[in-house]
């Protein structure tokens, strides 16, 4: 099974967006089963709404919709706000550029995924020890592909970010999600998967990144 947990989502849903997401999921239908998250990107925790399935055409293949938000911040949120959360998602993940925030995530907050930025350069360097604590808790860390397919700049940054995280994992609790604004964003696992070996990662946890890992999250919540 394929898993990308990181297809962003706009509550503000007309049709041009429903055609957007449509045409996504009939993509990642026809390439294989699939599970895929509707992500709503919240810089502020009032604006959190409930997300609803969105009807695609079944190509081929089953999908599994899901939803997550993503907290975009640099002031670190408290547990009882994230776990309120759960109640309109089934993800909750942390994006952050702040190094205190970024700690504390990986120490202490209850968030399902650390999100990386790969449109940019992260103003810090990973540490990690700290990166090891959110590891044991169960923590996975995001590295999103899709901004590197449309520009050679952000390309560079995705490298650059995905080399650093498995240098401080040692490849072992990543995700790789497309981050998709468009059906041209997409990647087969396969493709995936060698992208990851050529940033370093052997074959087995190169293919972990899709499946296995984003399935351990999966089982979570369905037990």
């Amino acid at each position: 099974m394929y898993f990308d947990l990181n297809i962003p989502y706009i509550p503000e849903i007309d049709d041009k967006n429903t055609d957007r997401l449509r045409l996504i999921l009939a993509r990642f239908s026809s390439i294989a089963e699939s599970v895929i998250a509707l992500n709503h990107v919240i810089d502020d925790l009032n604006k959190a709404k409930t997300i609803q399935p969105i009807p695609y055409d079944n190509v081929h293949h089953p999908i599994v919709q899901l939803t997550r938000v993503t907290i975009e911040t640099d002031v670190p949120p408290s547990n009882e706000e994230i776990n309120m959360l759960r109640s309109s998602y089934q993800l909750v993940a942390l994006r952050t550029s702040n190094e205190t925030t970024f700690k504390i995530a990986c120490q202490s907050l209850d968030v399902d995924i650390i999100s990386m930025d790969c449109s940019k350069r992260l103003p810090f360097r990973l540490d990690q020890s700290i990166v090891r604590d959110a590891m044991k808790r169960g923590i996975l860390f995001e590295i999103c592909y899709g901004a590197g397919t449309r520009d050679n700049t952000q390309r560079v940054y995705v490298l650059q970010m995905s080399k650093e995280l498995i240098a401080t994992t040692g490849g072992d609790n990543l995700i790789v999600s497309s981050e998709a604004n468009t059906v041209s964003d997409i990647r087969a696992p396969f493709d995936v998967m060698y992208l990851m070996k050529a940033f370093g990662l052997p074959n087995d946890k190169a293919k972990f990144t899709t499946e296995k890992n984003g399935e351990r999250l999966f089982r979570k919540l369905r037990s």
